[in-house]
């Protein structure tokens, strides 16, 4: 039988766990993401719908957990 709530405490615990030291980092990866974004979505030209903060937004929520799971 597999148990479905083996990953649901650290779900809920990561989103709880959001102080001021990960907004701090966020914003800081946040801003050096968003070149990165402006230049890929102008490739792009809105080929894929997102938009460039939304792009940045994604990277930054993506790459900042990973920090600070190790």
């Amino acid at each position: 039988m597999t148990d479905h709530t083996a990953g649901f405490s650290q779900l809920r615990h990561d989103r709880r766990g959001r102080g001021v030291e990960f907004w701090i980092y966020f914003s800081l990866i946040f801003v050096a993401a968003l070149p990165f974004a402006v230049f890929a979505w102008a490739r792009v030209l809105g080929r894929d719908g997102k938009g460039i903060l939304r792009r940045a937004w994604t990277e930054a929520d993506r790459i900042v957990p990973t920090i600070f799971s190790a």
